[in-house]
C-alpha cells in the first residue's frame, strides 16, 4: 500500500522506542490521526531529525483501515514556529491548542478549517502579548468548526433581538445569551 501525501502538525509525541515515535497528528486531509513513526530517531530516517510537538510538515502516510495506528513514513519539516521555543506563555498556549484539538476533533474526521486556524494562531504568536488574542480567535474557530458556536445576537430563548436589552447573561447551557 503506498504512502498518501499530506500536510501535517504534530499535537501529541511519545517516544515509542530508541529509535521510534507515536504521535497524533493533525492533517489537513484525513484530520486527527494517531500513528507510529518507525526508525523516526534514527539519523538517516525520512523524518527531519524526529518528529517535534507543535511542528509543521509535509508527510507521508498509510492509514490502515483494520488499525486504530497509521503508519507515518516520512516527516519533512516546514515550519517550526520558533516563538514557542523562546516564551513560556506561547509554549503553554500552543500546548492548550493542542490539547483542545485531542479532546473536541474526532479521529479521521477532517477539519481543514481547523487546521488552518491553527497554522495561523502559531504564527502570529510573535510575544506574550499576541497570545492571549490569537488564542481566543483559534478557540472561536474550533468551537465554530464543531458545532459549539454560542449564540451572541440574539436571545436563545425567544429569539428577540439583544439590541435594546439593557442586561444580558450567558447561559452554557442554552448555548447563548439570555
Amino acid at each position: 500500500m503506498p504512502a498518501e501525501p499530506d500536510q501535517a502538525i504534530c499535537v501529541r509525541q511519545w517516544d515509542w522506542s530508541e529509535t521510534s515515535q507515536t504521535v497524533s497528528i493533525l492533517t489537513l486531509s484525513h484530520g486527527l490521526v494517531r500513528a507510529i513513526a518507525k526508525g523516526s530517531r534514527r539519523p538517516n530516517a525520512p523524518f527531519s531529525g524526529g518528529i517535534e510537538l507543535l511542528t509543521r510538515a509535509e508527510i507521508g502516510i498509510i492509514i490502515k483501515p483494520a488499525s486504530d495506528l497509521a503508519l507515518l513514513t516520512e516527516w519533512h519539516l516546514l515550519e517550526h514556529f520558533p516563538v514557542l521555543r523562546q516564551s513560556l506563555p506561547a509554549y503553554h498556549a500552543g500546548l492548550y491548542a493542542a490539547e483542545l484539538i485531542v479532546r473536541m476533533i474526532s479521529d479521521h474526521d477532517p477539519h481543514p478549517d481547523v487546521f488552518a486556524a491553527l497554522i495561523q494562531f502559531l504564527r502570529t504568536v510573535r510575544s506574550a502579548g499576541d497570545v492571549e488574542i490569537g488564542l481566543l480567535a483559534f478557540q472561536r474557530s474550533l468551537l465554530l468548526a464543531c458545532g459549539y458556536d454560542p449564540v451572541l445576537d440574539r436571545n436563545v430563548k425567544t429569539g428577540a433581538s439583544l439590541d435594546d436589552t439593557p442586561i444580558a447573561q450567558f447561559v452554557p447551557e442554552l448555548g447563548g445569551v439570555v
